[in-house]
């Protein structure tokens, strides 16, 4: 209710909030070259939880047959549906990672970027992706690591001061995931970003 509340009364100022931490222009560029890496066996289905202003839409719109942007603040989902504006096969669901519609979804790639630090429990909020993904599907974060600046809780709606890689590494490993490729990178004000990416195992014969 916290993070629906921020976002309810911040999205216009969502892309201000933005630059203090992580604008995406600046990790934009890391996130496409992993994308383009992916060697999945279909790009049906990709899902974007917390699609922010929906800048990734377009390319997850171009690269996969059908695109799912899932949040659970409206005055957020309808800024990502003004980015998507076009793109036909872009569809929005309002909830998180407990929504219904994820019970029976297989996802190629689900992508969680710069969202957990938003969540009560994100380790709960991975495993719950994790649970919609297709068997050799790909689960992309992006998230903070872990710092001390605490005037991101009442200036950005944060609810934690990122996370330590191992955190991410053992709530994946906890969700039958394997981590596939990670990297780094430095940020505004000190912050820094890193990116993960899963892989779910495939079934064998």
């Amino acid at each position: 209710q916290n993070s629906r509340d921020f976002f309810t009364n911040n999205a216009s100022r969502f892309r201000e909030q933005q630059d203090l931490i992580a604008a995406p222009e600046r990790y934009a560029t890391a996130v496409n070259g992993l994308l383009d890496t992916l060697q999945l066996a279909t790009q049906s289905i990709a899902l974007e939880v917390g699609p922010g202003e929906g800048w990734l839409l377009p390319r997850l719109s171009a690269q996969f047959e059908r695109v799912i942007a899932l949040d659970n603040a409206p005055a957020m989902l309808e800024t990502a549906r003004s980015a998507a504006q076009g793109l036909s096969n872009v569809e929005f669901l309002l909830g998180d990672t407990r929504h219904s519609a994820l019970k029976s979804l297989q996802a190629d790639l689900i992508v969680i970027n710069m969202v957990l630090h938003h969540t009560p429990d994100p380790a709960a909020t991975l495993r719950e992706a994790a649970g919609a993904l297709a068997p050799g599907g790909a689960l992309l974060v992006t998230e903070l690591c872990e710092h001390r600046q605490g005037w991101t809780r009442e200036n950005c709606g944060d609810l934690w001061l990122g996370f330590a890689p191992e955190m991410i590494q053992d709530w994946a490993a906890s969700a039958e995931l394997q981590e596939l490729t990670s990297s780094y990178l430095g940020q505004r004000n000190g912050f820094k970003l890193q990116l993960r990416l899963f892989g779910a195992a495939k079934i064998t014969s």
